[in-house]
């Protein structure tokens, strides 16, 4: 449960410190971290395809059999990073208040994109 508290208490501080002097931002800048994070981490679910495809070869599985999972890993792969590049993201961050929320709903997309990484592992 304290983690919990903590952990909300956490991400109320960004909106917190704001509210008593706000900083200047560039939306430009912000989106480019963004995206190198999410390039990072979609990075990381073509390497832990390409090991469990590795495995699955030396573990006797034909690499002819493996063709259709390879080609769909990189399909939604390739799709996610099209969908997430589709609309400049600093069109989206207008203001404060869209910057927490685009920021903060970030959890979520990288999470999806961690959750392939891990499920490709498997």
């Amino acid at each position: 449960m304290g983690f919990w508290i903590f952990a909300a208490c956490e991400l109320l501080v960004p909106a917190w410190a704001e509210r008593a002097a706000p900083t200047t931002w560039h939306p430009e800048h912000i989106a480019e971290r963004y995206g190198l994070f999410t390039l990072i981490t979609l990075g990381e679910s073509i390497l832990a395809a390409s090991v469990a495809v590795r495995s699955a070869t030396e573990a006797g599985a034909s690499a002819i059999g493996l063709l259709p999972i390879i080609i769909g890993g990189l399909l939604i792969v390739f799709s996610f990073w099209w969908l997430y590049f589709e609309r400049p993201a600093h069109e989206v961050l207008t203001s404060l208040a869209a910057a927490f929320v685009w920021g903060y709903g970030h959890y979520f997309v990288l999470a999806a994109a961690a959750a392939f990484r891990l499920r490709t592992r498997l």
